[in-house]
Order: structure tokens, then C-alpha cells, then sequence
């Protein structure tokens, strides 16, 4: 149980295997039991969801995972060691047909005449 390893440093789970999702709860309950934890690896398994908000904003630490697998605004990238993207919530997404502008129509556009000029002569002697 991880709410017993409330003295840990690191907790290395990289490149165990492990699959199935992560349980935000479990993982909030725990970080409240442990002001220790100063890494968090979690990267090359297949591991799901997300880790919340409440995790970011209560700890210090920039967990490492991957970032295509894992949604979480505060971790880093096992891949690149880049932050991880974040991803716009649906309701902020720009949307693809306007809602508030009037429809627009252009005026016709009449044809315009081109002048040409004459290609300059030259007299033979």
C-alpha cells in the first residue's frame, strides 16, 4: 500500500510493465502522508488517465511520465523531458463557424480594362 511509504524519497516505477489507470484519489490520499517524496517516475508502462490538478497545486514535484498516456499538467515528458502539452478543455477550443458576426457579402467587382501599349517599330534603312 502506498499510503504505508510515507518516509519515501523516490518512487522508481519506470519500465516495470505496469498497466491500468492511475488512481488520482490514491495518489492525492498518499502525497497528503508524505511531504518526503521528491520524485516521481512513472514512465515506459502502460499506465492511463490523469493526474489531477489537486496533485500539481499541492506538491512540488514535476512527475515523469509519458505524456500521451498520461494527461497531467505539471509532469514532464519521459521521452523529450519537456513539460507536457496542455490540451485546451473542449468549451475553450475555438470554434469553427462564428456565432456572433453578420454574414458579409462582397459588391460585384465590375471588369476592369487593361491598357497596352504599342510594341515600339523600327524602320528598316
Amino acid at each position: 500500500h502506498l499510503a504505508l511509504l510515507t518516509e519515501l524519497n523516490t518512487f522508481n516505477v519506470h519500465n516495470n510493465n505496469l498497466q491500468g489507470s492511475i488512481d488520482d484519489q490514491l495518489l492525492n490520499s498518499w502525497m497528503d502522508n508524505n511531504n518526503n517524496l521528491q520524485d516521481l517516475y512513472l514512465s515506459e508502462n502502460q499506465l492511463t488517465g490523469s493526474i489531477s490538478e489537486q496533485f500539481c497545486d499541492s506538491s512540488d514535484i514535476k512527475p515523469v511520465i509519458d505524456c500521451f498516456e498520461i494527461k497531467c499538467f505539471c509532469c514532464v515528458d519521459s521521452v523529450n523531458a519537456n513539460d507536457c502539452p496542455i490540451e485546451l478543455p473542449p468549451s475553450a477550443e475555438p470554434s469553427a463557424t462564428p456565432t456572433t458576426s453578420a454574414p458579409t457579402t462582397a459588391a460585384p467587382v465590375a471588369p476592369v480594362a487593361v491598357p497596352t501599349t504599342p510594341s515600339p517599330t523600327t524602320d528598316a534603312p
